[in-house]
């Protein structure tokens, strides 16, 4: 399965949040992820 994630649900992902529930956590390990192009400048804003 291929998953599109967004910047949000990428954060919670890679800092391992409790916010993402064992469903989600397992889709995500479960299946091929993407983002989209713009996630890496949402990113880059959230950051500051």
């Amino acid at each position: 399965m291929r998953t599109l994630i967004d910047s949000h649900v990428a954060l919670w992902w890679m800092s391992n949040n409790n916010r993402l529930g064992p469903k989600c956590k397992s889709l995500l390990l479960n299946s091929e992820v993407f983002f989209s192009v713009v996630t890496p400048w949402e990113l880059g804003i959230k950051k500051h």
